[in-house]
């Protein structure tokens, strides 16, 4: 080892002799300090992760409440749709049968008519073509 080193080392440890009582009480200053500080910082983390789970757990319930609305929603959704369905349907039903009447009304007159073997197309036969024309789409 060199002498040089030896000697710094002598040094040190006499000034450590001659002030170990400052310096154990400067040790214990920064240990307590170093100890209170992450005591600290450990009380900040539980207080954060508490506030962490108390929003989690609001979050949570707020998504279920806004599922439960939308599954709400969707079935009087569904419910109307069923209904448009079913309503659309009877009018086409009723619709069919309107024109279905109004073709056989056509097909009795120009079966009963003999005016019609001539291509001559009486009134009545005009005044249904007409009436089923003007029922367009269902209603």
């Amino acid at each position: 080892m060199p002498l040089w080193l030896i000697s710094l080392g002598l040094k040190v440890g006499g000034f450590l002799k001659a002030n170990w009582k400052i310096i154990a009480i400067a040790v214990a200053v920064l240990a307590a300090v170093f100890l209170i500080n992450r005591h600290i910082n450990h009380l900040k983390e539980v207080a954060h992760d508490a506030g962490v789970q108390e929003e989690r757990t609001l979050w949570t319930e707020r998504t279920r409440v806004r599922n439960e609305e939308n599954r709400r929603l969707e079935g009087q959704f569904q419910q109307r749709l069923d209904q448009f369905g079913e309503r659309f349907s009877q009018l086409e039903q009723a619709r069919i049968q309107r024109e279905t009447t109004h073709t056989n009304t056509i097909r009795e007159i120009v079966r009963d008519n003999p005016d019609l073997q001539r291509c001559q197309v009486p009134p009545e036969v005009l005044n249904e073509r007409n009436a089923i024309r003007r029922m367009g789409p269902a209603e």
